[in-house]
C-alpha cells in the first residue's frame, strides 16, 4: 500500500529511509511544495507526521497499488525490459475512460501506473479486457470469483454455483453485444 503525501517542510525523514532502503518512494518538486509517494509502512504515527514534519496525506488513508509496466520475457520480476515510450499513457487512457483515477509516475526508462487500492480489480479487469497482462495475478486481486468477495470458503451454494467445466460460448463487448461465438462441437 502506497500513501500520497504533500511536503509542505522539506522531505521528512520516514522518506529519506524509504528511499535509502530500496523501498518504492518517489518525491516531485513543485512550486510551493512537493508531493511524495511512499510505502504507508514506513510512515510514523498520522499525527505525529503531520505535527513534525508539515505532511498532509493527499487521500485521506487511502491506499494505492504500483503497477510496473514492462515488455513480458525472463528477467527480474517477469519482465524483459521496459515498454515502449508511452505504454503507460496509452493504459492510463483506458482506465481514466473508465473513470478511475489513475496517476503515471515515469523516470529512467521506467514506467508505473498508480491505482488506487479500492478499484485495482477493476482496473485488472479492463486492463485484461483490452489484451494487456498483469502478474503476479495473486498480487493484483483476490483469486476468487468478485462476487464471492464476502461469502465464507465453505459455502456450499458458492461451492456449487462454481464447480464443473466451463466453456466460452459468446463474447460481449459491450455488455449486452455478441461479439464472438464459440459453437463449434457442442
Amino acid at each position: 500500500t502506497i500513501a500520497h503525501l504533500r511536503l509542505s517542510r522539506g522531505v521528512p525523514e520516514c522518506v529519506r529511509s524509504a528511499a535509502k532502503s530500496g523501498h518504492f518512494c518517489t518525491v516531485v518538486q513543485e512550486p510551493g511544495a512537493a508531493t511524495a509517494w511512499v510505502p504507508q509502512s514506513v510512515l510514523p504515527q498520522h499525527r505525529k507526521l503531520s505535527e513534525a514534519d508539515g505532511v498532509e496525506d493527499m487521500d485521506k488513508g487511502r491506499g494505492w497499488c504500483a503497477l510496473r509496466v514492462g515488455c513480458l520475457g525472463s528477467g527480474k520480476a517477469g519482465l524483459k525490459g521496459p515498454a515502449q515510450p508511452g505504454t503507460a499513457n496509452v493504459l492510463c487512457t483506458l482506465l481514466t475512460e473508465a473513470a478511475l483515477h489513475v496517476r503515471i509516475v515515469s523516470a529512467f526508462g521506467s514506467e508505473l501506473l498508480l491505482i488506487p487500492e479500492d478499484v485495482i480489480a477493476e482496473a485488472a479487469t479492463i486492463l485484461a479486457d483490452r489484451g494487456h497482462a498483469l502478474f503476479p495475478s495473486p498480487r493484483v486481486c483476490e483469486p476468487v470469483p468478485w462476487e464471492a468477495d464476502q461469502v465464507p470458503p465453505s459455502d456450499p451454494l458458492l461451492a456449487r454455483q462454481l464447480a464443473g467445466a466451463w466453456s466460452l460460448v459468446q463474447r460481449e463487448e459491450p455488455l449486452g453485444t455478441v461479439a464472438e461465438e464459440y459453437t463449434e462441437g457442442t
